[in-house]
């Protein structure tokens, strides 16, 4: 995937860390992203020695949301049964 751009999202363990070296193996530029910076900033550096250059970055909001604020309340949607 040269010539690609890739955000990866839980980069500093389990699937995220596995999707983020073999994006990285396969040449495509990679921005790693993780609640747990501590834990980026060493899984990085782990890609790093390895060659792999991945890119750190930092999430927009240091908590997440809380899923009721994604979406209207369900009497917005037509009440619960409803789906769009």
């Amino acid at each position: 995937m040269r010539d690609r751009i890739a955000l990866v999202t839980g980069a500093a363990g389990g699937i995220g860390a596995a999707v983020t070296r073999l994006l990285a193996a396969s040449g495509t530029t990679v921005a790693a992203v993780d609640r747990d910076t501590g834990r980026l900033t060493a899984a990085v550096a782990a890609l790093a020695a390895d060659g792999l250059p991945v890119t750190r970055t930092r999430p927009t909001s240091p908590r997440p949301r809380r899923p009721s604020t994604w979406w209207p309340p369900s009497s917005a949607r037509g009440g619960p049964s409803s789906s769009w």
